[in-house]
């Protein structure tokens, strides 16, 4: 995976976190490719959320386990297992 640039800001701005989001959402229980490049993207990305951002990402994904078909998928357990900020 590309490493971030030196001059990357600390955090993602609002609207490219929110966009994180809407792609998690989309990715959840997809048969396709989207699950690894999606959680592979958060996992990446994990440190330039925000403690807020990164809660919520979790909450999501807590939630949504109990409508998801696939839930036994490694690749979302690893974003629920990521250290949130204090």
């Amino acid at each position: 995976m590309p490493s971030l640039p030196e001059e990357t800001p600390a955090y993602l701005s609002n609207a490219e976190a929110d966009v994180l989001c809407f792609a998690m959402r989309y990715a959840l229980d997809r048969q396709t490719t989207a699950p690894s490049i999606v959680s592979d993207e958060i996992v990446r990305l994990w440190p330039r959320l925000q403690p807020w951002q990164q809660d919520q990402i979790q909450k999501e994904l807590r939630h949504q386990s109990t409508y998801l078909k696939a839930w036994n998928d490694e690749r979302w357990h690893k974003v629920l297992n990521l250290k949130k900020k204090e």
